[in-house]
């Protein structure tokens, strides 16, 4: 079924590497190769997108709110990504959000918005089980009315001999984190545990704070081993290598769902400590280790017990096996496609 689709997202995603951009674009890439003709909103181009069959926006909060108002105008069903989660306990979020209805003025916010726009859409699709019950729970969706689809990876590099790449590093056992720094990703505790434990650190990703950024420097000080590469390109072989050669993956952000770069390093049969919140157990199963992102002690011993007892050649060939048949980036358009033939056909 050949179907357009009016697409959608934070504009400021565009000015990084992230997450997100990487749904977005390999998402709605797979889509066209499926047969999906796909227009990006511009908000300029509202007249043209009025034969679409339905709209996706990516990411339910504050940034597209307008947009989400905007695309409804056209009285086609509205998919949302939701790819939502916020920090505060749910019960404390729903109680803020039901006085604020009581309120004889608008309180406008991400969870705000992603209640209205929850209302406004007619399918969400949220990324793990977790996410999907969080939304129930904080935000108040219908279940009814969410639908699991999963994020994927590329295994960019299966053609690649990762050991020949030169790292330039002045270590070869290392803990690696790929992804933006900033809060959310918890890498000062990430420090703190290497610091503890004498194991190096490589990060590689945009630094969007950096306050973050020298509050680990500041740990170099103290005798960490630190090493900041700065965002890298997704093909980047040396991106590869590091997923491959390092002695941990970490991710013990405050929330993944399940943070693409832990799949792409559990492609290369990386070695996980992943954060338990978000839904990243339902991806990884037995194959990682999962951390509360507030309890530095669980962390650390976390990545020592990873350190000292990594999974066997087997277990990384059945993880990157596992992970390469039911996330990859196919796979997601597929059960995306499928979404929007029930929504246009009415069936959801």
């Amino acid at each position: 079924m050949s179907l357009k689709v009016a697409v959608s997202l934070p504009d400021l995603t565009f000015t990084r590497a992230g997450g997100l951009r990487t749904q977005f674009e390999r998402t709605t890439e797979e889509l066209e190769k499926l047969g999906c003709e796909i227009t990006y909103f511009t908000g300029a181009n509202f007249e043209e997108l009025r034969s679409v069959d339905l709209c996706h926006i990516f990411s339910m909060n504050s940034p597209t709110y307008f947009k989400g108002i905007a695309l409804k105008k056209l009285n086609k069903p509205l998919v949302y990504s939701s790819v939502m989660w916020r920090e505060s306990k749910p019960v404390f979020i729903r109680t803020l959000l039901n006085l604020s209805d009581a309120l004889p003025f608008k309180i406008f916010n991400d969870v705000v918005a992603c209640r209205d726009l929850s209302r406004l859409s007619d399918v969400i699709l949220p990324n793990t089980n977790q996410e999907k019950e969080w939304l129930r729970k904080a935000i108040g969706v219908d279940p009814k009315k969410m639908l699991v689809v999963p994020n994927g990876a590329d295994n960019r590099f299966k053609n690649s001999n990762l050991d020949e790449v030169d790292l330039n590093l002045p270590f070869d056992d290392f803990v690696f984190s790929s992804c933006v720094v900033y809060q959310r990703k918890n890498l000062v505790r990430l420090a703190d545990a290497c610091l503890e434990n004498g194991f190096p650190l490589v990060i590689a990703g945009p630094i969007e704070d950096e306050g973050i950024f020298d509050l680990i420097q500041k740990k170099a000080e103290r005798g960490l081993s630190v090493k900041f590469l700065g965002g890298l390109a997704n093909d980047d072989v040396m991106l590869g290598a590091l997923y491959k050669r390092c002695r941990v993956f970490a991710l013990p952000s405050f929330y993944e769902t399940p943070g693409i770069s832990a799949l792409e390093a559990g492609l290369q049969g990386g070695n996980i400590v992943v954060t338990k919140v978000g839904g990243a157990e339902q991806y990884f199963g037995e194959y990682a280790r999962y951390v509360d992102p507030y309890d530095k002690r669980d962390i650390s011993d976390k990545l020592a017990d990873a350190w000292h007892n990594p999974l066997s050649q087997r277990q990384k060939e059945e993880l990157a096996s596992h992970i390469a048949d039911k996330y990859s980036w196919l796979a997601v358009a597929q059960h995306t496609k499928q979404v929007y033939e029930e929504v246009v056909n009415g069936k959801i």
